[in-house]
């Protein structure tokens, strides 16, 4: 499957569904969230700090951690193993 709707998975699994996520062993297609700051921005300083933070480790883990999502990051602390 794309990666965006696999917490459902994790969640139904955690709720004990028994399901398992499946992961193509050739990779699968990632959905991403996009990030940006707008040109006529009233702050634009602190959404430039905010977009920064959003691609910092501690927020990509907060992202595995809480979302149960993958990192953009190459190599985050993962707790969930593919």
């Amino acid at each position: 499957m794309a990666d965006g709707n696999e917490y459902n998975i994790f969640q139904m699994k955690e709720a004990g569904r028994p399901v398992e996520p499946v992961y193509a062993s050739e990779g699968s297609p990632l959905i991403i969230g996009l990030n940006g700051v707008f040109k006529a921005a009233p702050n634009p300083n602190a959404a430039r700090l905010f977009q920064s933070f959003c691609f910092s480790r501690d927020a990509q883990q907060l992202i595995i951690d809480v979302g149960g999502l993958r990192s953009a990051r190459i190599r985050p602390r993962a707790i969930m193993a593919p």
